[in-house]
Parts: C-alpha cells; structure tokens; sequence
C-alpha cells in the first residue's frame, strides 16, 4: 500500500533523520517521504539531503508555520495521486503496523476523513488523539473519551500523526495558513464535517511522541 508521509522540518534535522530513517524498511508500506523544511538556519537541508537521498525536500525560503508548510507537502502529495496523506511530527514515532491499520481503517470507511492512531507519551500515558471539544488540540495532555469501540468518531483531532483521505482535502481544502500553529487543525475537523466527513480515532493503531 502506498502513502504520502509529509513531515516539517525546521531546526531539527536530526530529530527529523531519526524519524523518517526507520520508515525506509518498511515494506507492506511503500511511503513516499516529503520533508518541507520551514527556512531552518544552519545546514538542515544539507543534512537531510544526505541523510534521506530518496525523500523529496522542499526548502522554504521562509518559516511558513505549520499550516503554510505543511500544505505545501500535502499539494506535492497531492499532485502524485490517491495515496493517503500521513501528517507526521519528527518527535513522533509510528510503526508500519500502526499505518497499515489506519489504512486498512480509510479503506473501509469512506466517511472518515481524518484518522489517527492513540498517541502516547515517552512515559507510556495516553495524551491528545482526539475529542467533542474543537478546544481540545492545544489541551495537550487532556485524554479523549473513548468508548470500547475500535474505531472511535470524534469532533477534532491532533495533527502530530494523522492520515487523510485525499477526496476530502480536494472537498474541503488544505489547512487555513491564516493560523501559523495552533487552531488549524480544529480547523479542518470542522470543515471536513461541514463536507459530510468524519474524524476518527482507531484504537488498534498506537504512536509515541515526545511532549
């Protein structure tokens, strides 16, 4: 199966190698690695250039926030086709079981736009992965009310790992680049229900991430 993984680089090449390096082992999954560095100082595009020979590197000639470089990922992942978009941190840590299922979970049901795996702290403790409140994204360590069910639909979601169906972003559009971090992707939950797509939670898939 094949997926897009956009990642935002800015100042951390080093934490942005350690997390996209593993991913080239993967094999039911076939990621396409698009790095979008947020004009970093220093030689972060040197670095990862090197270190990443087969991931596409768009260097930004200005810090566009998250929104604005973020976007300019997913309209190269875009343009390639029908692949699911992965938004990943580069303090996240995802396994290629955890995307096959996040996959497998989009594939299934066409409704869900947004999905993401449970997130976990370096400590083992479940953080933000999604909630009712559009607040909830900036409440970091506020858990989500999750019921016994796999696949959990929920209002708003956290962007640190989130794969997206691409027939919604060509519905709903890309992140507003009006909010430069923080609020965008409460942002797009609520325009993708406004489009008649839902966000969801699968329990089954597991990511870590630093806080």
């Amino acid at each position: 199966m094949d997926v897009s993984i956009v990642l935002l680089n800015w100042n951390g090449a080093e934490d942005t190698i350690a997390c996209l390096h593993p991913l080239l082992d993967w094999r039911a999954v076939r990621p396409f690695l698009i790095v979008v560095d947020n004009a970093s100082e220093g030689d972060d595009v040197a670095q990862i250039r090197q270190a990443l020979p087969g991931a596409l590197l768009i260097p930004n000639e200005t810090n566009e926030g998250f929104s604005g470089g973020s976007n300019r990922g997913m309209e190269v992942a875009l343009a390639q086709g029908d692949a699911p978009i992965l938004l990943l941190n580069n303090d996240a840590v995802i396994e290629e079981t955890a995307v096959l299922r996040l996959i497998q979970t989009l594939d299934e049901n066409p409704q869900i736009g947004m999905v993401v795996p449970q997130l976990f702290d370096e400590q083992g403790e479940l953080v933000a992965v999604g909630g009712k409140n559009p607040a909830f994204h900036i409440q970091t360590r506020v858990q989500s009310f999750l019921d016994d069910a796999p696949v959990q639909i929920v209002e708003t979601i956290s962007g640190t790992a989130v794969l997206i169906q691409p027939a919604m972003l060509r519905q709903v559009g890309l992140l507003d680049e009006r909010f430069f971090f923080s609020t965008e992707m409460a942002d797009l939950s609520l325009r993708a229900k406004q489009h008649g797509f839902v966000c969801a939670v699968d329990r089954r898939a597991q990511a870590s991430h630093t806080i």
